[in-house]
């Protein structure tokens, strides 16, 4: 069945400029005259509250006005004059901000052939949330123009944009049915007598061959290019001369004016009406996804989560939720609550936060803040334990802080246990306690304060070196394992033990003679005594 252009809602007389991009090129739009003025409009728009795209239930009011925009031609309900608010209003549903109606259609005020005398008409629409609502009256009024005859075409999909410019132009955003199914003999013959011939320079829905290095799909302006997908934008390339911006995901994620170089790759979202958009506000910065993140020192990255911040040059937010690196070469692995403020500090895990000069702060799930000291500090909480080794799987015993693959292991109390287990051990060989104790004897002993530390700080003990010398224990001449000057002492202590067992075994023999010589002693007194009796 052959249909006019004009005859019906599928091929719509004219555009609405919503005001969303540049004209396209080819004939200017001209107003509606009555003979080609059509009986029902179709018309796309877009409204946001509080700079938020609208979802969900809206109510709107429409008229048709003058330029001045004194005078209405046409309401939805015929009731309004001198470009005022019609008084009952249209429902609609919005989605992404995004809102379609048929303007005259069944339940409005019909359009009629004088809305349109050739004049310049402009369409007011006012907005509110709710039926009982106060109504906005949104701007600026669009204007209503006609089109260049032709509406449609077949072989809609490989229409270039140089035929699809003298087909439909508008102020803004294109509004035309392309099914090739409506159109009529006549304008068919029409269309192609015009002299449309394509040659090829277009981009094909599915896919094209023959590309060359000079064909290229995008903008040769300064201006920014947008992909959107439902009527919402989904990535923006904005150009520099020396690097561009890329920003993907939400329709408000952005990159501060000025800004070169900025990625985001996706995320942002708006939840309970608030934005919580990705961000980048300074050269090279990179927000991987997650919401409400910002990238807002040079080079920075953060890598997802949300409410998270790498503030800090070249500073990193791995992901989690309300972390901060703010300083040169800071780091948040993840987490929760955690900050690196110091320069190539790194803090992760709950709360914990290195506020100084190469800290590293990692906390467990303690709901407490745990904080470095001092520079270059090595801060852990793990109040389950510490493991360190080289098997798996870890074992951390009850009892013990610090424990270790070797059998070594410091306990809750504070004390270091070594690992001394006869199964561990090998080449066993007896030692000579006297020599222990004589080399030991030899050894010098002294007072000392390490270089690293205060030298009010004292320690007793022998050099590494003269310890090596003596017994030749041990890996090195810089160090005395905590097991082997146990050992020397022991073996010492075993030793003198020696001497004194012997040296009591002397005595008791000595008090022995000794008793035996009192009481030779004793007998030759009183012999003597009696002798000197008997005179």
């Amino acid at each position: 069945m052959k249909r006019h252009p004009l005859a019906t809602l599928a091929l719509a007389a004219l555009l609405l400029a919503l005001g969303a991009g540049a004209a396209l090129a080819g004939p200017p739009a001209r107003p509606l005259g009555a003979s080609s003025a059509p009986t029902v409009v179709s018309y796309q728009g877009q409204v946001t509250v509080g700079g938020v795209p609208h979802n969900g239930s809206g109510y709107f009011k429409f008229a048709v006005v003058d330029a001045a925009g004194t005078t209405s031609y046409w309401s939805n309900d015929g009731t309004s004059a001198n470009g005022s608010q019609p008084s009952a209003a249209v429902s609609l549903t919005v989605t992404n901000g995004l809102f379609t109606v048929l303007l005259g259609d069944s339940g409005m005020n019909a359009l009629t052939a004088d809305v349109f005398d050739g004049s310049e008409r402009y369409l007011r629409v006012w907005f509110c949330q709710s039926a009982t609502g106060s109504f906005v009256q949104l701007a600026p009024d669009r204007r209503i123009a006609a089109v260049p005859y032709a509406l449609q075409a077949t072989n809609a999909d490989t229409l270039d944009g140089k035929h699809l410019a003298d087909l439909v132009q508008a102020n803004g955003t294109l509004q035309a049915n392309l099914n090739a199914d409506l159109l009529d003999g006549h304008h068919a013959t029409h269309f192609a007598a015009a002299g449309h011939n394509h040659d090829g320079s277009y981009w094909q829905l599915g896919g094209n061959a023959g590309t060359t290095g000079s064909h290229f799909l995008g903008t040769s302006d300064g201006q920014p290019l947008e992909l959107r997908v439902n009527g919402a934008r989904a990535l923006r390339l904005e150009p520099n001369a020396t690097s561009p911006n890329v920003i993907g995901g939400h329709w408000a994620n952005n990159a501060t004016a000025g800004v070169l170089g900025a990625t985001i790759a996706g995320g942002g979202a708006t939840i309970d009406g608030a934005s919580y958009a990705n961000a980048v506000t300074a050269d090279y910065g990179t927000v991987v996804g997650g919401v409400g993140n910002v990238a807002g020192g040079e080079y920075a990255t953060v890598g997802g989560g949300s409410e998270n911040k790498a503030s800090g040059p070249y500073a990193t937010v791995g992901g989690g939720s309300y972390n901060s690196a703010t300083s040169y070469y800071s780091t948040v692995a993840g987490g929760y609550g955690n900050k690196a403020t110091g320069n190539y500090s790194f803090a992760g895990g709950r709360q914990a936060h290195a506020d100084h000069d190469g800290a590293f702060v990692w906390a467990d799930s303690t709901n407490a803040d745990i904080s470095s000291t001092g520079p270059n500090q090595f801060i852990v909480r793990a109040s389950g334990g510490i493991w360190l080794g080289t098997t798996s799987p870890p074992s951390i015993p009850e009892g013990r802080f610090l424990n270790t693959s070797t059998g070594a292991h410091l306990t809750t109390g504070g004390q270091w246990v070594n690992n001394s287990d006869r199964t561990a051990k090998e080449n066993l060989a007896p030692v000579d306690w006297q020599e222990v104790l004589q080399r030991l004897a030899a050894m010098p002993i002294s007072t000392w304060s390490y270089k690293a530390e205060d030298a009010s700080v004292r320690h007793m003990g022998p050099m590494a070196q003269d310890f090596y010398a003596a017994f030749g224990l041990g890996d090195s001449d810089t160090s005395i394992g905590t097991i082997d000057a146990d050992g020397v002492a022991l073996a010492a202590i075993q030793g003198l033990y020696q001497r004194s067992q012997e040296q009591a075994a002397r005595i008791a023999e000595l008090e022995d003679e000794n008793a035996t010589l009192r009481a030779q002693m004793a007998d030759f007194e009183a012999r003597l005594a009696a002798l000197e009796q008997g005179r």
